[in-house]
């Protein structure tokens, strides 16, 4: 079994926070353990929040790694699902 890693979402990520959240993502990231990001306090994502749980998503498939996103809010939710994203991310 994998080891799991849980990495707390902001309660928005749009252009202003996405940088960091990226950099704060990817210094989650270890070598042996898939990556939770948990979105209970996500309030808000943009389009350049998408892109970084996009890149977060193929550098952990790059390392043999899975990502999932849990406790995803509605409204956050159907926009993975209008993108096509949530074909492509695992949602629990």
């Amino acid at each position: 079994m994998t080891n799991q890693n849980l990495f707390a979402m902001p309660a928005r990520v749009d252009s202003n926070t996405a940088d960091a959240v990226r950099e704060d993502i990817f210094a989650a990231i270890q070598p042996d353990a898939d990556l939770i990001l948990d979105f209970k306090e996500t309030a808000y994502i943009s389009s350049a929040g998408l892109r970084v749980v996009l890149t977060a998503q193929k550098k952990m498939k790059a390392l043999g790694l899975e990502l999932s996103l849990r406790n995803v809010k509605q409204q956050i939710l159907e926009i993975f699902e209008l993108t096509g994203l949530a074909g492509v991310i695992k949602i629990v």
